[in-house]
């Protein structure tokens, strides 16, 4: 169990019943506001992001999930994270929020939970003027779209020092990562999609949300560069040489993107001593490149949400 910040309410692991949500602000009289079942047996929880999601691990079946708890009275799944046969214990947060750690069948494992990347997203409405020309007008915040509507999405990094390529865009829907559906169309030259809303998209039998939330999830490469792996431990020359054994080894491109080579479900391994031009009394051990390489910027996922509602 754990409370909120103010200690108005507190969030309960409850077994195979999910996640209790109480009112405990009179402590004699707690009040359930909701219940949240999860997949298997709810083991720990915490929260996340200003307390607007929690994060649980469950045992027996599952492992993380994240749950939507802006309104306290209608909780949702927001998202799942499942490795093959695994499930999980606990699980903690770093004090910037910017990492997760959890224990697994297979030991400790890290996940992202934020990036130091922001994606202005443009959303435009398709309209038609009094001589039925056709233009594109902003969205108001918080408007949805309706079936049967045109819209393009634009996507802007913002305050960005080195070059960020936008390589793909998922739809994430039934908790699954998928290729998107045939009336959503990503331009990559243009960082831009367009959407023609078919119902499917307001349409929601797997969990409580209720806006017909549909969520988006930009693939976004941020360019490497020789200086990126020099440490306290590592000169400018060695990261030179790490830079250049990766490119020749297939996992970073001519233009310094990371390609799809590195796997994060694979087994990592680099060797550099297969590259001549690697002198091994200048590497060290190999584990400290390795543990640094990781530290690198790489691939970095941005989720966005857009609204749709049947007419």
């Amino acid at each position: 169990m754990i409370l909120s910040d103010d200690e108005r309410y507190s969030f309960v692991c409850n077994g195979f019943q999910g996640i209790l949500i109480m009112n405990i602000e009179n402590k004699t009289q707690p009040v359930l506001l909701s219940q949240q079942p999860l997949d298997g047996w709810a083991q720990s929880v915490i929260s996340i992001f200003n307390q607007s999601y929690l994060l649980a691990t469950q045992i027996e079946k599952g492992e993380l999930v994240i749950i939507n708890i802006e309104d306290l009275e209608n909780p949702y799944i927001q998202s799942k994270l499942q490795f093959p046969d695994e499930n999980s214990n606990s699980v903690c947060l770093t004090p910037d929020q910017k990492s997760a750690y959890f224990i697994g069948n297979k030991g400790l494992r890290q996940i992202p939970t934020s990036v130091n990347l922001i994606i202005h997203t443009q959303l435009q409405l398709q309209q038609t003027d009094k001589s039925g020309n056709s233009y594109f007008k902003d969205l108001s915040i918080g408007q949805s779209l309706l079936v049967g509507q045109t819209a393009q999405i634009f996507f802007i990094p913002l305050y960005i020092q080195v070059q960020v390529n936008i390589r793909n865009v998922f739809y994430y829907r039934n908790f699954q990562i998928q290729t998107l559906p045939n009336w959503i169309t990503y331009i990559p030259q243009y960082n831009q999609l367009l959407i023609q809303v078919d119902k499917s998209g307001t349409f929601n039998n797997f969990s409580n949300e209720k806006k017909g939330e549909n969520i988006l999830i930009l693939e976004c490469l941020i360019q490497l560069n020789a200086q990126n792996f020099v440490t306290q431990n590592i000169k400018a020359s060695v990261s030179q040489q790490i830079f250049s054994t990766l490119i020749n080894q297939g996992y970073i491109d001519n233009q310094g993107f990371l390609t799809s080579k590195l796997d994060p479900k694979i087994d990592f391994y680099l060797d550099f001593f297969d590259d001549g031009s690697f002198s091994q009394s200048n590497v060290g051990t190999p584990n400290i490149l390795l543990g640094f390489l990781f530290k690198a910027p790489q691939n970095s996922t941005i989720i966005q949400r857009i609204l749709m509602k049947q007419v």
